[in-house]
């Protein structure tokens, strides 16, 4: 009688039991977990967003925004009325922009992404201003000047939460001047921030009077 072999089937390798298998995914969840987190922290160490993502050819400088405590300031609540004390430009005024009874007001812009620069939707935060320094011009604002929420809510931000600031200057039978001095803010729900350049002109770089205050309506608070 003969004898027959029995084959051993051949063994591969071996597949990770359940439990191994469960203890791989759930370590990679915690490594995902703890990357996610060292960058929410990198992010806030850096002041978030840094990087105005639009640019301005007819900006001549960097605006100074000033609290209603004569301090510059660089947040803020949108909700604020008036929403700073004063603007205050870096750039001197120019040509008949800078003759008597010359005047600056400060106005909202909504950056738009495909549109030129002055096609923004725009609205004024202030009432025209005289102002003292022609070397820096600025406007106040009043307790009669709305919040910036105002605007907000007429303008939404569509492009990374940005609001561009412009300082424009004017003068009787002059117009208003091509360039103007400039600050970018990013709104974060009821809070804004400035971001890119801050001014470099101090907040009592001279004295600006709103129409508003001649008005009646009385300086800031």
């Amino acid at each position: 009688m003969s004898s027959s072999t029995i084959a051993t089937p051949a063994t591969g390798p071996s597949s990770p039991a359940p439990a191994s298998r469960g203890r791989q995914v759930l370590i990679g969840v915690v490594v995902l977990v703890i990357l996610a987190i060292v960058a929410a922290v990198l992010h806030l160490r850096s002041g978030g967003d840094s990087k105005v993502p639009y640019s301005d050819v007819r900006s001549s400088g960097a605006l100074t925004l000033c609290g209603t405590n004569g301090k510059p300031v660089t947040s803020g609540s949108t909700k604020a009325a008036p929403f700073i004390g004063r603007a205050v430009g870096a750039t001197a005024a120019q040509g008949s922009a800078a003759g008597a009874g010359r005047i600056a007001t400060l106005y909202a812009f909504q950056p738009r992404q495909g549109a030129e620069t002055e096609e923004w939707s725009g609205q004024l935060l202030t009432a025209a201003s005289t102002y003292t320094n022609v070397k820096h011009p600025m406007a106040q604002a009043t307790k009669a000047d709305t919040a910036l929420r105002a605007f907000l809510i007429a303008f939404p931000p569509r492009w990374d939460g940005f609001v561009q600031l412009r300082l424009y200057l004017a003068a009787p039978g002059a117009g208003i001047a091509a360039t103007y001095d400039t600050a970018n803010i990013q709104i974060h729900g009821d809070t804004w921030k400035l971001v890119g350049a801050a001014g470099t002109a101090s907040c009592t770089d001279g004295d600006a009077t709103s129409n508003e205050t001649t008005a009646g309506n009385g300086p800031t608070p």
